[in-house]
């Protein structure tokens, strides 16, 4: 029987039916055979009015509604499209629901079609997806979407998604559809329909499997491409002219614009690592800097049959210089080159504990969506990086059961050892010529003897990544999902499946009894200790309404300390008999010979599991004895609106200097730093201090961006805003906004708002929100509007008038080029608090050492804030927009001209906020 699939999207004056939003437009698609056979589309009169924003978003507006029939009048045509048919949409549910709203309002009985639901269906199919938007899986496959938001056309691109995701179904091997089968009966949505006809439809034919995919222990995936190492003749002179340079890189890449600072940075690092020698590189915005070290990096490898390893710290970068720049790279050198990503072993899926959890009978949603987006992930990857699925926040809690933790038994009992995505990503660096990786792998192992050459992008972040990956923190919410890991012993975790192990033969095994005790008794101490940092942080006092506290244990009164020694002392007596009660147990165990997979399988995860409490709790253990303060700080952090959920206790070094020196530069030969912001005034003293070096052991290089921004950016100061020291939070928000309603009319949107407190965003936010002024643009803020950074940018560019208001991770990382971005705002100067623990700490050295503090430690680190947080307006050669700054200390103090002389010269105009409208529109029209 054929399948027939209605593709149905409706327009809606809201998001609630409960609360009286309507549909203002209806279209529908029939598909049969895999076909579109049939459209309808209609604009429905509400007879109500439909508010600005909707009508932006979907331009569809009152006169265009106001002769089209209403709902009632065209119930019984949609009613004959849907008869017989499985109803489909994009987020099914909200579409259903209204439609249901609607007929049960125009007085017809609620209907009950088997239901498609596409999201569901393409997280499945394109586990890789960035977004499961519809518009960005159209931009995905190339469809045709000229009218986003209008219902024929996203029904439309609907059901082309719907025949795509079929015809990919049929490409997958017999085993999978039947593995995929068996999960979709646990969806919300009728999958397991399509499913069905897909399988019933395959097994007419004999199959014939792709040659690049594997069946293995009954799971296909994609097999592994050798990479050889053996390449002969790969000898080249490194382009040491400039017309060398242009030829090599015109010849392969016909669009190259020849940049002379990429040239300068391309030379001086060549000139580095051939002499062994190690250079920082302040490169500006737009200089090329990725190139300019890949290259040198290519030629050197080669010519020395070494290796050289590419730190960054974002994610994004280390994708963008493997999917992009090294491609590229590849058909510039004339000669092979090898190159790979190196992760720590949990990015990575252990196959053995994967096929286990198949066995397992799925019921619960998430999980079982999951385990269909790796199966058909498997298909296609060829790393086995989660780092690759777009993985809901259920499936990074079952991601905890089956990522690597590398052996705690002997490698040969994981059958899965030959096709192993950890042990095959290492084989692979050991063959590479340039190896990517991120600061915090870097800091965790040891480099290989045949790397000699060691670049470090996004340097300005090396010094908070070594504090990060030699401190450690326990939280209130860590600490609950390590309860609800370890279970009950009657009931399910860890506990229960520790007791499904051979016990009968351990004699030292605790019985259950006294392991359900300990358990509770771990529960309640924590419980104990949790409540006295609750306590301590509810008493700390804060500016106004400030709710996100701090407090350094060094503060605390000695009472106070005592009662939380004692509360982690009585609970690491009481981790160290489960603690040992689980190694001693395991031990024995692993000693059985012939012990089925199943169990070898729950031995691993159960130890990998254990080594990352046991980490976690270290910090507790250092809480039960006398601390040294020196050389490390420890800190409370919370917000005092969701105590005790939000209390975290964390531990850093104060200095990593040393760290840096032992673990990275001492380890190879020649060393490169690069960033866009690494300079105070022209001078690298303040990162070579956090970074240990000495005087003149270092290279230093400032390249300056290829930008004309004298005439591309405005640099404006608001006369009229009071100094931020002599009025009150409250008074400095209602000025800026007073500010900021005009000049984002001004600007129609594109605006960027930074700031260094969530609770002044807040605040700003809910003002201008309550203005009623800005109800036609979109408003985004990070913490309000929902979503991750990534998200809410892509929001802010889809819409013509948005405003983005965003703290500490927005002043940075985030790359909003051409007319998107018009108008970056910086509300007040970047600095660090001063009772932020580190930043305290880090004083109180600088005291010791009898430096001044503020121009050693607090000015330096707001002005590479304030540097990252201006790179953010002009990031291509044609971009064009305003940087206001609302602080007025950039003017007024004799240290403000150190952030103006940090950045690339552009004129500081202070102007009242008439003559700033004016300027505005004058410059951006």
């Amino acid at each position: 029987m054929v399948q027939r699939f209605v593709v149905v999207d409706l327009e809606t004056t809201g998001n609630s039916p409960k609360k009286g939003d309507k549909v203002i437009e209806f279209a529908c698609v029939i598909v049969e055979n895999n076909t579109i056979t049939d459209t309808y589309s209609t604009l429905i009169n509400p007879m109500l009015k439909i508010p600005p924003f909707i009508s932006e978003l979907t331009t569809i507006t009152d006169d265009m509604v106001e002769g089209a029939p209403t709902f009632d009048q065209i119930a019984p045509t949609i009613l004959q499209k849907l008869d017989g048919a499985i109803f489909v949409a994009h987020n099914v549910f909200f579409d259903l629901n209204f439609l249901q709203d609607a007929l049960t309002g125009a007085g017809y009985a609620r209907i009950s079609p088997k239901i498609i639901d596409t999201v569901e269906f393409a997280k499945m199919v394109f586990p890789t997806a960035d977004s499961y938007k519809l518009s960005e899986l159209s931009d995905r496959h190339d469809f045709a979407h000229d009218q986003p938001h209008r219902a024929k056309d996203d029904a439309l691109v609907t059901a082309r998604l719907l025949i795509k995701m079929i015809d990919e179904l049929y490409t997958y091997p017999l085993v999978t559809l039947e593995q995929l089968l068996e999960l979709s009966y646990s969806l919300k949505s009728n999958l397991f329909s399509i499913i069905e006809d897909v399988l019933h439809k395959k097994r007419e034919h004999v199959e014939r499997l792709d040659p690049a995919i594997e069946i293995f222990r009954g799971i296909a995936l994609k097999k592994e491409q050798e990479v050889s190492k053996d390449i002969p003749l790969r000898v080249a002179d490194f382009p040491e002219t400039k017309e060398e340079k242009i030829n090599l890189l015109q010849k392969h890449w016909p669009m190259y614009e020849s940049r002379n600072g990429q040239f300068e940075m391309m030379d001086s690092i060549y000139s580095s690592i051939m002499s062994e020698t190690s250079i920082c590189i302040e490169a500006g915005t737009g200089v090329g800097k990725s190139l300019a070290y890949l290259l040198p990096l290519a030629f050197h490898s080669v010519k020395t049959n070494t290796q050289a390893v590419v730190s960054t710290y974002t994610v994004p970068l280390q994708h963008q210089l493997v999917e992009k720049e090294l491609i590229q790279l590849e058909q510039i050198v004339p000669f092979p080159i090898n190159y790979c990503v190196l992760k720590g072993r949990s990015h990575y899926l252990s196959l053995f504990k994967f096929e286990q959890s198949l066995k397992v009978y799925e019921t619960q949603f998430d999980i079982a969506l999951t385990k269909m987006q790796l199966l058909v992930w498997l298909l296609q990857t060829k790393t086995g990086d989660i780092d690759e699925v777009n993985l809901s926040s259920a499936g990074w809690m079952f991601w905890e059961k089956i990522k690597h933790s590398g052996w705690y038994q002997d490698q040969q009992k994981d059958p899965w050892i030959s096709k192993d995505f950890a042990l095959r990503a290492r084989k692979k660096a050991k063959k590479a010529d340039i190896i990517v990786t991120n600061h915090a792998y870097l800091l965790s192992h040891d480099m290989d003897a045949s790397v000699k050459t060691l670049v470090i992008d996004e340097a300005h972040h090396l010094e908070n990544a070594a504090r990060n990956h030699s401190g450690n923190d326990w939280s209130y919410s860590y600490w609950k999902f390590m309860l609800g890991q370890l279970g009950k012993v009657d009931r399910s975790g860890y506990i229960r499946e520790f007791f499904d192990l051979p016990i009968q033969l351990d004699a030292n095994l605790p019985n259950q009894e006294s392991m359900e005790r300990w358990l509770a008794d771990i529960e309640f101490l924590g419980e104990e200790l949790f409540a006295i940092l609750s306590s301590t942080l509810t008493q700390k006092k804060k500016y106004d309404s400030y709710s996100k506290v701090s407090i350094a244990y060094a503060k605390l009164d000695d009472s106070v300390k005592n009662a939380i020694q004692l509360a982690a002392e009585r609970l690491m007596e009481i981790w160290k008999l489960v603690k040992n009660a689980f190694v001693n147990h395991l031990e024995w165990c692993k000693n059985i010979e012939n012990q089925s997979e199943e169990t070898n399988v729950i031995i691993e995860r159960i130890y990998g599991h254990l080594i990352e409490w046991d980490s976690k709790l270290a910090l507790v253990e250092m809480l039960s004895k006398p601390i040294n303060m020196l050389d490390q700080s420890i800190w409370l952090a919370g917000d005092k609106k969701s105590l005790p959920n939000s209390i975290s206790i964390r531990l850093q070094p104060v200095k990593v200097d040393d760290i840096l020196q032992e673990k990275l530069f001492s380890s190879v030969s020649s060393t490169v730093l690069t960033s866009a912001t690494l300079t105070v005034k022209g001078s690298f003293d303040y990162v070579k201090s956090e970074w240990g070096f000495k005087k003149d052991t270092l290279v230093e290089q400032i390249i300056p961006s290829p930008y004309e921004y004298q005439q591309q950016a405005k640099l404006f100061v608001p006369k009229e805003i009071p100094d931020i020291k002599e009025v009150s939070s409250q008074e400095y928000v209602e000025a800026i906004s007073n500010v900021l309603i005009p000049l984002a009319q001004t600007t129609q949107g594109r605006m960027l708002i930074l700031f260094t407190s969530y609770d002044m965003l807040r605040k700003t936010y809910d003002l201008l929100k309550e203005s009623g002024m800005l109800e036609d643009y979109a408003l985004l803020a990070q913490g309000i509007s929902g979503g991750s950074r990534g998200r809410l940018t892509k929001n802010f560019t889809k819409y013509d008038k948005a405003i983005l208001l965003g703290t500490s991770s927005f002043w940075e990382g985030i790359d909003i080029p051409g007319e998107d971005l018009s108008c970056l705002v910086m509300v007040r100067l970047p600095f660090t608090p001063l009772d932020e623990p580190i930043m305290e700490a880090k004083m109180e050295n600088c005291k010791r050492d009898g430096k001044n503090v503020f121009s050693t430690v607090s000015l330096p680190d707001a002005i590479i804030t304030f540097k990252q947080g201006f790179g953010r307006l002009i990031r291509k050669s044609t971009d064009k927009g305003i940087v206001v700054v609302f602080d007025r200390r950039i003017t007024t103090t004799s240290y403000g001209k150190s952030f103006i002389q940090s950045i690339p010269p552009l004129p500081v105009e202070e102007v009242y906020v008439d003559e700033l409208l004016d300027r505005t529109n004058e410059w951006l029209n």
